[in-house]
């Protein structure tokens, strides 16, 4: 059977930025000739270390153009990526690297656009980027026409509504300790264009862990305080995946007051008091460290240089904060239309009453407190694929975006979880990096924002006109 898609990975460790962003992509497009893809590369995907290669504007400068050496060899092939605060890839978890994938497919179309300013205004970059990702989409004229007519011409009613021909790939700037919040909004200025059920799947850029700021990239640019978005028209079936690890409690209260990102009041009472109750501590408990919170929010790059510099690791750091410990292991969960629960874990206390969130938190509407449970948090990449792949036979290439703060609760385990991941796959490449929030949905439900979660999309070889697995 001739395959429709090819895909290959390529990772690099260079110290030297133009030198790893260069080797990278060229070990992925070798990669895809060895799985026997030898056409031109049609998209790559990139992913780099923020820390390493991503320190400052000159450092990224050097390593996009190394990327870009090599991708602009090719007529028609465009480019994403953004840094991370972890790679992931078949060689499991790596930090100071690039991982890289590129993909080659006469039946996927791909537009890229670029949203500006987007802590501003989150809306007018979703909108704005998505509006330029499909306009650069070019369609065949021939191919894309009879694969449409195929596929009238072979599914019924009910089987081409389900189809997911649309996709949104986004990579918006990841949030620091100074300001955070515009997923939600970036992502309803996608939908006001795309509509509400198309799919939006993709993760917030990192920094290492450091909560300073993060770069996205785009066809040899680079970008700040943006979203990097790509449109995609394919008539190959694609998959979603969403986990997170966390059970619910029998621990409900009712949101009787908030806005935007604050929950004011719980059960008619201020929301931190009634947090504490439901976690069996008194306030002053759930509140030790917050003052230590509070100083990296005013002085972000002082605080972790300081970190740092005297031995400590930023996750033994945060360890040492409660507040910050309940909140990871103990947050919130808000039922989707398919009863399973997001996770909404807070950020912070504000004024000794009121919860903040990194997203918006609707009114009138019950939150359960949910609990860690290990080994679900372990698979819960693992079970994200399983979802991504659950409607197809020959999965080609996943995308995994997970969550950075899930290093902090797994520890070591993080690579038990990517390494299951591997097994799961069989093979079949995939990359991914540790995020600063993510976007996505399980299969049949809502794209949103998510935390302390796993997002994946997977693309497989079948094309819509064959029949369902």
């Amino acid at each position: 059977m001739p395959r429709n898609v090819f895909a290959g990975v390529g990772i690099s460790k260079k110290d030297d930025a133009y030198e790893a962003g260069k080797e990278a992509v060229e070990n992925a497009i070798e990669d895809i000739r060895k799985r026997g893809g030898n056409k031109d590369p049609t998209f790559g995907i990139v992913f780099c270390s923020g820390g390493k290669y991503g320190k400052d504007d000159k450092t990224i400068k050097s390593f996009v153009d190394g990327a870009h050496s090599v991708f602009s060899q090719f007529k028609d092939c465009k480019w994403v990526g953004c840094t991370t605060g972890g790679e992931i890839s078949e060689n499991n978890v790596t930090h100071g690297s690039v991982v890289v994938s590129v993909l080659s497919s006469e039946y996927i179309k791909f537009g890229v656009g670029v949203g500006k300013n987007i802590s501003k205004n989150g809306f007018n970059a979703g909108k704005e980027a998505v509006e330029k990702a499909i306009k650069d989409i070019k369609l065949d004229k021939e191919i894309d026409a009879y694969i449409s007519y195929m596929t009238t011409k072979t599914k019924n009613l009910s089987e081409i509504v389900k189809l997911k021909k649309f996709v949104v790939l986004t990579l918006p700037a990841g949030f620091t300790l100074k300001s955070s919040g515009w997923e939600e909004s970036m992502m309803e200025g996608i939908k006001s264009v795309s509509g509400a059920s198309v799919p939006i799947v993709g993760g917030s850029a990192g920094d290492d862990g450091k909560f300073v700021g993060t770069f996205q990239f785009a066809n040899g640019q680079v970008f700040k305080d943006s979203v990097v978005l790509t449109a995609i028209f394919t008539h190959l079936k694609v998959g979603f995946g969403l986990s997170h690890g966390y059970k619910p409690t029998n621990k409900i209260a009712l949101i009787t007051r908030s806005k935007e990102k604050i929950i004011y009041e719980l059960n008619n009472r201020p929301a931190a008091e009634v947090y504490a109750e439901m976690l069996g501590i008194s306030l002053n408990e759930l509140m030790k460290g917050s003052g230590l919170l509070k100083f990296g929010e005013k002085f972000p790059r002082f605080a972790m240089d300081f970190i740092e510099k005297i031995g400590i690791t930023k996750d033994k750091f945060l360890e040492k904060i409660d507040m910050y410990k309940f909140m990871i292991s103990s947050p919130f969960g808000i039922p989707d239309v398919s009863g399973e629960y997001w996770a909404k874990v807070p950020k912070g206390i504000v004024e000794k009453k009121y919860i903040e969130f990194y997203n918006n938190i609707p009114e009138k509407m019950p939150i359960t407190l949910m609990e860690i449970d290990r080994k679900k948090a372990i698979e819960a990449t693992a079970d994200a694929l399983k979802q991504s792949i659950s409607i197809m036979k020959r999965p080609v290439f996943s995308l995994i975006f997970e969550c950075g703060g899930r290093y902090f609760y797994l520890g070591n385990d993080v690579k038990k979880s990517i390494e299951a991941a591997k097994k799961l796959l069989k093979g079949t490449p995939f990359i991914g990096f540790y995020t600063h929030g993510e976007q996505g949905l399980r299969m049949n439900s809502v794209s949103g924002c998510h935390t302390y979660s796993v997002t994946t999309l997977t693309i497989s070889d079948e094309l819509v006109t064959e029949k369902n697995k």
